[in-house]
């Protein structure tokens, strides 16, 4: 049985191992998915700093 225990507008209650499955599947999905638009930003900022770092060197050569 499920010990986790999920906080409702009718108080505290213990959520059945289905639910406590969906929980965690829910919430492994929500930081993966975080995680990857935190990379993409880092890409994106990576190659926009690369491409402006080119620009200023073709412009002092």
């Amino acid at each position: 049985m499920g010990l986790s225990v999920l906080s409702w507008k009718g108080g505290l209650r213990i959520l059945t191992t289905m639910e406590a499955l969906i929980v965690a599947l829910f919430t492994i999905t929500v930081v993966f998915v975080v995680l990857l638009l935190m990379w993409a930003a880092v890409r994106i900022f990576s190659l926009i700093i690369g491409l402006l770092e080119r620009k200023k060197e073709k412009k002092t050569a």
